[in-house]
């Protein structure tokens, strides 16, 4: 129950610093749609109940970001700005695991439906 409340606040935490900053987009550029994608790409050795809240917890955090309109300038920044602070949030985990675990976020791109921006986070045991 303990890992659930957590899993409740970190999802509150991470909607906090997920929402992309408002930017002035430049007048010049292309505006498209991006959706926030979160996956975990390597569980590790994280339990099966621990596997489905954090796909859950993604799934609302990708339902509660919807879509927004940015030039591609903009969402870099935004990218950019936003996955150290993701990465920062899930590191403060109180995990168990003895394994590394690796998430991939990115901004999937809904004009071109590709993904325009990605990274791996990864999550260490703590020692």
């Amino acid at each position: 129950m303990k890992f659930k409340a957590f899993m409740a606040m970190l999802l509150a935490g991470l909607l906090c610093v997920t929402a992309f900053s408002s930017c002035d987009d430049d007048e010049d550029e292309d505006v498209y749609g991006y959706q926030l994608s979160l996956e975990l790409t390597d569980p590790g050795d994280l339990s099966t109940e621990h596997i489905a809240a954090f796909n859950t917890a993604f799934k609302q955090l990708e339902n509660e970001f919807g879509i927004e309109y940015l030039s591609r300038s903009d969402a870099k920044k935004s990218f950019n700005e936003s996955v150290p602070r993701i990465q920062k949030n899930f590191e403060a985990l109180d995990l168990s695991n003895q394994k590394t675990i690796k998430i991939t976020i990115g901004f999937f791109n809904t004009g071109t439906q590709k993904m325009d921006h990605s990274s791996v986070i990864e999550i260490k045991p703590k020692a």
